[in-house]
């Protein structure tokens, strides 16, 4: 058997190192010191056999938009890790479980994470809520259409910026960036100090972190944070530019922040990681098929709250739909809902009616901030179809406007 708990400071060492060596690192001082620094802003939870620390999991405190634009409370869940000599026991069902039952009891309807293993959470009721990109270019082939014809010339200016005034910036202009995208949700506090003070056991063989703005009127439209990993093939320059982050407000501070990274000597590639589907980029590119585009799977995406959280998004279509869901690892999810929906807002109710559709926990998540169409989901056995049509309208209702992206990894 096994206890599940909060950790105290007195155990975070461990707890550390628990999570480092299932992942293959050995910590670094600073980033024991970070965990220190961070033990009051998140609930650090680990799994006990006896008094050995067995397995740890962190819920950190966030706030998720949804579509529409409305923000509510989220749990982002990491680090989560059990030791390989107690594998195979129940541990992790037993810190999910943990998770859910806390999130419930503090009213937060939704949890998110990052997946190590994409084959591990749809048991647990995770669906993969959004999609990224991977790019790479190799820099002869990085021309860029014009300008539109009869365009006023840009007045901006492309600075380089030091990692104080960085770490003072990035935070408003990612949120003037991201305001109303599904699936975004900002870095606390602690995760921007973490960021920007660049440990450099996350480099990767990479430079410190080079940050540029590009400035219009003394404003800050655009931020971009990027490394430059060096190649010297028999003494030829070919550097490859890691874009870590790149946030604009306008198409005019992404096309002049790309422009600029494009043309910084002696590069030979340049990749970026973490892009939203709908970036315009490809569509700037004179030769797009040169973009080299892998697709990946981004957050994955936790309904802790069904009927809740089904009554906190936007829709723009008016219907209503009977949905059976099925929810084995959250039993208060179980059963049949009536969603009703308008741009005026949503009301879900438990209903003994019909259902037009069966949905499974997971394939709920998948659909609700718009990033997957639920006949595609249907279409992979996550869902059955009971009323004609009902899957056409399902697409209808949990369509958006914007694709999902979720750029902040943690």
């Amino acid at each position: 058997m096994f206890e599940v708990r909060l950790i105290t400071r007195e155990e975070i060492a461990d707890f550390i190192r628990i999570h480092s060596m299932v992942y293959g690192r050995h910590p670094s001082e600073t980033y024991f010191r970070q965990a220190n620094e961070r033990f009051d802003e998140q609930r650090d939870i680990g799994a006990f056999d006896g008094d050995t620390l067995i397995a740890s999991s962190v819920i950190h405190d966030l706030r998720l938009t949804l579509p529409g634009g409305a923000t509510e409370r989220l749990g982002g869940i990491t680090n989560v890790a059990v030791q390989p000599t107690h594998r195979r026991r129940g541990v992790l069902t037993g810190l999910m479980r943990d998770h859910m039952t806390r999130l419930h009891k503090d009213g937060i309807d939704f949890a998110i994470l990052w997946a190590s293993e994409s084959l591990i959470y749809n048991r647990f009721g995770y669906g993969l809520g959004t999609w990224v990109e991977r790019w790479r270019i190799e820099k002869p082939y990085v021309a860029m259409h014009p300008a539109r014809e009869g365009e006023a010339p840009s007045n901006g200016t492309i600075e380089y910026v030091d990692a104080d005034t960085a770490r003072a910036e990035c935070p408003d202009v990612m949120a003037r960036a991201m305001a109303g995208r599904p699936g975004f949700f900002p870095r606390t506090r602690a995760q921007w100090e973490t960021f920007h003070e660049d440990d450099p056991a996350t480099r990767d063989g990479a430079s410190a972190f080079f940050h540029i703005v590009y400035r219009v009127d003394g404003r800050i439209e655009g931020t971009a944070t990027y490394r430059v990993a060096n190649h010297w093939p028999e003494r030829i320059m070919a550097n490859e530019i890691r874009v870590r982050e790149l946030m604009a407000t306008t198409d005019e501070a992404a096309r002049a922040l790309w422009s600029f990274i494009f043309s910084i000597d002696l590069s030979a590639e340049i990749s970026a990681d973490l892009r939203p589907l709908d970036d315009p980029l490809p569509w700037m590119l004179r030769d797009p098929r040169r973009l080299r585009r892998v697709v990946q799977d981004g957050s994955w995406l936790r309904l802790v709250d069904v009927r809740s959280a089904l009554e906190r998004r936007a829709y723009t279509a008016t219907d209503s739909i009977v949905l059976d869901v099925r929810d084995a690892f959250c039993e208060w999810n179980a059963g049949r809902v009536r969603l009703d929906v308008s741009p005026e807002g949503a009301r879900c109710t438990p209903t003994t009616d019909a259902p037009d559709l069966t949905v499974e926990a997971w394939a709920l998540a998948s659909v609700y901030l718009g990033g997957t169409r639920p006949s595609t989901i249907a279409h992979a056995r996550g869902g059955e179809e009971h009323t004609p049509g009902a899957v056409a309208r399902a697409d209808a209702i949990f369509a958006t406007d914007r694709a999902p992206w979720t750029p902040v990894f943690f």
